[in-house]
């Protein structure tokens, strides 16, 4: 489930092209950044 929403999580954020740095933070935890 957790992997599955990191892939979902990845695609939305290249698709709506968020800030970079949210992104890097958000990878660099690996979880959710909530």
């Amino acid at each position: 489930m957790a992997l599955l929403s990191h892939r979902f999580f990845l695609n939305f954020v290249h698709s709506v092209h968020l800030p970079s740095l949210f992104v890097m933070c958000w990878e660099a935890l690996g979880t959710d950044c909530w």
